[in-house]
């Protein structure tokens, strides 16, 4: 067994934002609904849904108390929709996504997705992008109730995969995922999309600007150098409290 191998088993990717390009879109058609009433969405205020669900803002709901009455929402989330899958459709998969998969693949190496979307909308972009059989499984919300950052998500795929958390690597774009991934005991990859990069993360996983290059090595090297680190700081807090 490669060494890489034998610190890297599985590869679990985060979907939006990591696979694909959906982020941007997604704040494109938001902005698009806002500005239909008169009103603006900062990528700020957009970024707290980013890898969860409307949990610390709700779109819906803000632009409803600005403009000061109900809207018909199956109209404007139908319009939504459409102008986001258009977009997206556009998309190429993400920088060194394809190498990636291939390496892993080539390596005996597992992959699965871990999204808090559902179930349906990544597989019909998976299909879209004929990823789908790179993927040994989709762990989604369809399965999993609980969004990131909680680690529900993360801990029922190690669990369906039989693998420990040591074993794999998470790779995440958003605060929410890596929150979720650090909770799971995971080690994480940060590749930030243009929105995400603006926010802060609570994590000191290693950030990357895109996955093109690195290849199974270079996370393996990522994730190694980290754990060295943690266990220097660890024993160093240790000898300190011993002294």
């Amino acid at each position: 067994m490669s060494a890489v191998k034998q610190s890297l088993r599985v590869l679990l990717f985060d979907f939006d934002g990591v696979i694909l390009e959906t982020e941007q879109p997604g704040y494109w058609g938001w902005k698009k609904t806002y500005a239909e009433f008169g009103h603006d969405l900062s990528q700020e205020q957009y970024a707290l849904v980013i890898g969860t669900h409307f949990g610390k803002f709700n779109p819906k709901e803000d632009l409803e108390r600005k403009v000061g009455r109900p809207l018909d929402w199956e109209r404007l989330d139908r319009e939504r929709q459409e102008f986001y899958r258009q977009v997206i459709s556009r998309q190429p998969v993400l920088a060194g996504v394809r190498e990636l998969l291939s390496e892993a693949r080539q390596a005996g190496v597992r992959a699965a997705i871990v999204s808090s979307s559902p179930r349906d909308w990544i597989e019909h972009w998976l299909a879209h992008t004929g990823l789908r059989g790179e993927f040994e499984y989709v762990m989604c919300v369809d399965e999993v109730p609980v969004p990131k950052p909680a680690p529900d998500l993360y801990l029922a795929a190690l669990a369906r995969l039989g693998v420990a958390a040591a074993e794999a690597v998470a790779i995440e774009d958003s605060p929410n995922g890596s929150k979720a991934a650090q909770q799971a005991g995971l080690f994480c990859l940060l590749v930030p999309t243009e929105i995400t990069a603006r926010l802060a993360f609570e994590v000191d996983f290693p950030r990357v600007e895109s996955l093109a290059g690195l290849g199974l090595a270079g996370i393996a090297r990522l994730k190694t150098q980290y754990e060295q680190t943690r266990a220097l700081a660890s024993r160093r807090q240790s000898a300190k409290g011993q002294g």
